[in-house]
């Protein structure tokens, strides 16, 4: 079967007006957005042992051709955040660039769980992760939605706990919890008495699905457990049923399009099924997944899928705004946002002589 042509992207779309397009990013790990400074500054800090004593020497070990390989990394990473002053640390260095991708508004997902086998506590953590985004708010200009991930790791007894301290931290920055790690572990019905607390609680539900495991694992997502956004849903090309589903429910999808190459889930960007869910016309997003570990900056990700798949200006704004539709965000903030990202986006296109977004966008 001969590969799919690489399309070229339309010549408006630079990094410049990528950079200067105001952003929503829904999938991103706070773990897997620490630098590898920051990574050898908190394992110095905490007495903590890694194989390298340079960021170069430790981003050589960031190396993966499967989700294993990946997770690998990412537990070294993850490993070394120990105290409250750390989870303040990287979350304020994390909203800090992603003010440096134009982002408005980010939801993240922490794994508290984690941290717990390392001594950390589930409500100190929470409560430093949202003051230090309430902190930098005036600095950065991006607002945080915290997602606790309740994690495949450690099995779906333990997730209990984690709903419910998500629900106590509800109205103070928390909006949700989320599935994420290896399907292998087991289909997402294995953890639907953690998402019934949270829905009960108020909580928005989102889950990885169809990342390593097939369809079945995106259907179970949302019959077993209720999910509004699927993160990565690759699989979910396979089941035109599906897709039907997934377009007339407006189930978000967090699409992550570099980080299912670097791991091996497709094999190039043109490859990725991001195509067929927009022409099907799913609520499609672009996000980075874990951009310290892929070196994806979501300004990056828009530019390789712009590439990819031949997108116009207007295409790339629709995208972000389809971000602000999927996001857990109250309708009137969804509201207020969107005007305000469709205003400097229409300043954006107009710096390159494109027309104003129209009415219905």
């Amino acid at each position: 079967m001969a590969a799919p042509p690489i399309l070229t992207t339309h010549s408006a779309v630079t990094p410049a007006f990528v950079a200067r397009l105001p952003k929503v990013e829904l999938h991103v790990h706070l773990e897997g957005s620490l630098t590898p400074d920051t990574v050898l500054r908190f394992a110095r800090r905490n007495g903590l042992g890694l194989p390298a004593n340079t960021a170069e020497e430790l981003r050589a070990h960031y190396t993966f051709t499967s989700l294993s390989d990946f997770i690998r990394v990412y537990l070294m990473c993850a490993g070394t955040l120990r105290t409250p002053l750390d989870f303040a640390e990287a979350t304020t260095e994390f909203l800090a660039f992603q003010a440096t991708q134009n982002v408005r508004y980010v939801e993240a997902f922490v794994a508290p769980k984690l941290h717990v086998a390392n001594g950390a506590d589930v409500d100190t953590i929470l409560t430093m992760i949202v003051d230090a985004a309430a902190e930098s708010y005036p600095q950065t200009g991006v607002r945080l939605g915290l997602i606790v991930d309740v994690g495949r790791l450690y099995g779906a007894d333990l997730s209990v706990p984690l709903a419910r301290a998500a629900v106590r931290h509800q109205n103070r920055g928390v909006v949700g919890i989320g599935l994420g790690g290896d399907e292998a572990s087991g289909p997402p019905s294995l953890w639907r008495e953690s998402f019934a607390l949270a829905r009960d609680g108020g909580l928005h539900l989102t889950s990885h699905g169809g990342e390593i495991g097939g369809p079945e694992y995106v259907w179970s997502a949302i019959r077993d457990l209720g999910v509004e956004r699927i993160g990565h849903a690759v699989a979910a090309v396979r089941d035109p049923v599906l897709i039907r589903h997934l377009v007339e429910q407006r189930i978000g999808l967090e699409l992550c399009p570099q980080s299912n190459v670097q791991i091996g889930v497709v094999s190039s960007l043109q490859e990725h099924p991001f195509g067929v869910f927009r022409e099907a016309g799913a609520l499609v997003t672009v996000n980075t997944d874990d951009p310290a570990i892929f070196a994806n900056p979501l300004n990056d990700e828009y530019l390789a899928v712009a590439q990819a798949f031949a997108l116009s200006p207007h295409d790339l704004c629709q995208l972000s705004l389809n971000a602000v539709d999927a996001s857990f965000l109250a309708t009137p903030d969804k509201a207020l946002l969107r005007g305000e990202m469709i205003s400097d986006m229409n300043a954006a296109l107009a710096s390159i002589g494109w027309p104003p977004l129209p009415l219905s966008a």
